[in-house]
């Protein structure tokens, strides 16, 4: 009986002792001062009311926002636009020029690797090539336009480009033809990054007609790329392709999002926190109190939604 007695002593006494340590939920608030709407950078005020150990502040911009704060955010590449510009010399054959992509494409380089390739040809009409009669010089190279090509991938494959030069000799003399000022960029939600924007890497393949090793006189340069054809070549349809190296979509990890620190454990409670915004939108402001210790950790997350005009 006298050991029933103690023991019970003993578990009260213990419970007692942990509920006296147990960590408690921070008596936490914020508030707007003034309004609910603000205008790019104008300074935006919250009032912070109650105590906390610690206080963090997530201002709903990309990267900041409390939804990521305990998980990793990723993206994916969410354009790839590309531009070049184009000239053509001498003779009189028409259509020589063209652009198409391919997901299968091995990188071989090979006469064979090409032709056992998917080339599709659909994208070429968005962009705009030189006209048959385009005056020559730097100045009227012939601007493509800018094509996003992110529709053209595939799940987990390469993209290559790739410039069709085509010789048809019933159709007239073959042509010199020129590309220039390759741009090829990549937009995510960091912003937008180049992927190249020279012809290095690009690779020259013939068909299986040219034999004569000194009848290839194409050639690549880092600011252009010249596709032509040889005397000895006209009399025979022929093909020579100047082809891009591979273009990946990227994924990116971006761990957690990260929120900017207002008290740490030994700094006073403030009475507010100010801070502007850059960009206009809808933002998810959120706020979030900690009380910690040995013992475990509570927090009370509070948030408020803030619009921010031009």
């Amino acid at each position: 009986m006298k050991n029933s007695i103690f023991i019970t002593i003993i578990t009260a006494s213990l419970l007692a002792a942990c509920r006296k340590h147990e960590v408690q939920n921070p008596s936490f608030d914020v508030a707007l001062l003034e309004k609910a709407t603000y205008k790019v950078g104008e300074e935006v005020t919250f009032n912070l009311s109650g105590e906390a150990d610690q206080v963090t502040f997530y201002s709903g911009e990309m990267l900041h926002e409390y939804e990521y704060s305990h998980e990793s955010r990723k993206s994916m590449t969410q354009s790839v636009k590309v531009s070049f510009r184009t000239n053509v010399t001498y003779n009189n054959q028409p259509d020589q020029f063209s652009v198409d992509l391919s997901t299968d494409y091995n990188g071989g380089g090979t006469y064979q690797d090409v032709l056992d390739a998917t080339w599709k040809d659909d994208i070429s009409q968005q962009f705009q090539i030189a006209p048959e009669d385009n005056p020559w010089g730097s100045a009227n190279n012939f601007f493509s336009g800018t094509v996003d090509l992110i529709d053209a991938f595939e799940e987990g494959k390469p993209l290559y480009i790739r410039f069709r030069y085509k010789n048809n000799p019933e159709l007239g003399i073959a042509r010199n033809w020129y590309a220039y000022n390759l741009n090829v960029e990549a937009s995510t939600v960091l912003g937008t990054k180049t992927v190249f924007n020279s012809y290095t890497g690009f690779n020259i393949v013939y068909d299986k007609e040219f034999t004569v090793e000194d009848y290839k006189n194409s050639m690549v340069y880092a600011g252009y790329i010249m596709l032509r054809l040889h005397s000895a070549m006209r009399p025979m349809p022929t093909e020579i392709w100047g082809i891009s190296p591979p273009i990946y979509l990227e994924e990116i990890d971006h761990g957690p999002d990260r929120p900017d620190p207002i008290k740490g454990y030994r700094d006073p409670m403030p009475l507010e926190y100010s801070y502007v915004y850059e960009q206009p939108g809808t933002y998810t402001v959120s706020f979030v109190a900690y009380n910690s210790s040995v013992y475990g950790l509570k927090e009370t997350v509070k948030q408020i939604q803030l619009t921010i005009t031009e």
